[in-house]
């Protein structure tokens, strides 16, 4: 008989009778005993039965393969032009972002199992084939120009958040560059240096900072919530328990630790949060107002008149008007780039967004002027007064193989021959490379002023390059 993964008997038999292991739980009214998703992972990790983890490998793995592979291939127009064909939506989410078939729900993070990461999916999204012929005597070459590129806003919430709040000092701080992350992680874990130095040496501090405590103050977030994050993180524990090992030592001390991990957590953020808003004090006056204004009239507005109605909870009020706000100003600009993309009879297309980013075939000639003109549309929106003094910000990222291959690129340089001394300023990385025979990784690495083992900078033989 053919063993059946799928199959609840055959699967209690084999485990329970075959391998004879330890049930974990009472039988059902039934008399089966379970062979859930959280039994299998039992004795996967605490029992470490290879067959287990094997099966657990090909359950995600089939998912992955029917959820995307399969539902990716559905969308794909056979009869046409063989190309995905997804769905976007405006009014489909109550967040009044977009929403697409499958596109924006590709897990950006984590793996699928150990080795396969989930942006391993991505690879199925090339560059289209874009060809260009060149004469090279008597022959005639047909050259792949084809590319896929997405751009971004840098930071779009936090600005659209320090906009809409009128909040000058973070408006400042945003538009000075300055690194909060590593601020806030200086004052959460009592560094005393500048923020250059703790974002260089402290990743670990600015990490949580980041993730669990800018936006979240951003977005509204209590003290509770926060620290509940940050107790999962194994270098708060190390962090807080030596505050534990010190007040042990105190008179009438008789906490567990336990209890004192978290009402220490607690008031730890808290204390943390008044230092934020101490700083950012026009966020949180906004965000108390635009609750206030919301249990008054019955919804929240963003900027662009959008509403959202009751009900709502607490968070969800002070994230409305953020993210949607930057998913339109996304939006808006994709529609001023197709358009002026169209007048100038350009071959590059826009052909997809997720949340704050945009993405385009792109012909490699036409590269440059793209770049350039999607960047205007994005960071020149006199028409939207009340963006005020933040300067809005946008990065590029390119690749001539798949949508996981790309890599950053938005910054002049120049590249000198030191034998002939004949110097080309570009802008377009990739298609310098390419066309020079270069190694487009060891040029980023030369133009970061990155070292390699022997502690020596990158260097190219015969060529000198420079950020202009």
């Amino acid at each position: 008989m053919i063993f059946n993964m799928q199959s609840g008997t055959q699967m209690q038999e084999f485990l329970y009778e075959f391998l004879e292991l330890k049930p974990i739980k009472a039988k059902n009214e039934k008399g089966n005993i379970s062979v859930a998703e959280d039994v299998l992972l039992h004795y996967a990790e605490k029992e470490n039965i290879e067959f287990c983890k094997l099966l657990i490998n090909a359950r995600k793995l089939k998912k992955a393969k029917n959820t995307y592979v399969k539902g990716f291939r559905r969308l794909i127009s056979d009869e046409t032009d063989n190309l995905f064909h997804t769905d976007f939506w405006l009014h489909s989410t109550r967040t009044y972002r977009s929403s697409a078939t499958l596109f924006q729900v590709i897990p950006k993070h984590g793996d699928i199992i150990e080795g396969i990461p989930w942006q391993t999916i991505r690879k199925i999204f090339t560059r289209i084939e874009f060809y260009k012929q060149y004469q090279c005597g008597n022959y005639i070459l047909n050259l792949q120009e084809g590319m896929i590129g997405e751009v971004d806003y840098v930071g779009a919430e936090v600005k659209v958040a320090a906009a809409i709040a009128e909040d000058d000092k973070l408006i400042e701080d945003l538009n000075n560059g300055y690194d909060q992350h590593s601020h806030w992680a200086g004052v959460i874990f009592g560094i005393n240096k500048p923020v250059d130095e703790i974002k260089a040496i402290h990743k670990e501090e600015r990490f949580l900072a980041k993730n669990n405590f800018t936006f979240a103050n951003l977005f509204g977030a209590g003290n509770t919530s926060i620290a509940e994050e940050f107790r999962k993180s194994d270098f708060y524990i190390d962090f807080v328990k030596k505050a534990f090992q010190k007040a042990k030592q105190t008179k009438g001390f008789n906490k567990s630790w336990n209890e004192f991990f978290k009402d220490y957590s607690e008031q730890h953020i808290a204390e943390c949060q008044d230092v934020f808003y101490k700083r950012y004090s026009g966020v949180k006056d906004w965000q108390e107002w635009v609750v206030n204004r919301y249990y008054e009239v019955g919804y929240v507005e963003n900027p662009l008149g959008f509403r959202r109605r009751y009900p709502m909870k607490r968070n969800e009020i002070i994230n409305f008007p953020i993210q949607s706000t930057s998913f339109h100003l996304l939006l808006h600009s994709l529609i001023e780039a197709e358009n002026k993309m169209r007048e100038l009879d350009l071959r590059s297309k826009v052909v997809g967004q997720i949340h704050d980013s945009g993405y385009f075939n792109i012909f490699k000639n036409e590269a440059e002027q793209v770049m350039d003109l999607v960047e205007k549309c994005m960071t020149i929106k006199p028409m939207f007064k009340w963006l005020g003094k933040v300067k809005l910000e946008s990065e590029w990222e390119l690749s001539s193989n798949n949508w996981l291959d790309l890599k950053l690129e938005n910054k002049w340089f120049e590249a000198k021959h030191l034998d002939s001394e004949e110097v080309f300023k570009e802008k377009f990385l990739h298609g310098f490379t390419e066309t020079m025979g270069m190694d487009t990784d060891l040029i980023i690495k030369i133009l970061a002023g990155k070292k390699d083992k022997e502690d020596k900078l990158y260097r190219l033989p015969g060529w000198e390059f420079k950020y202009v």
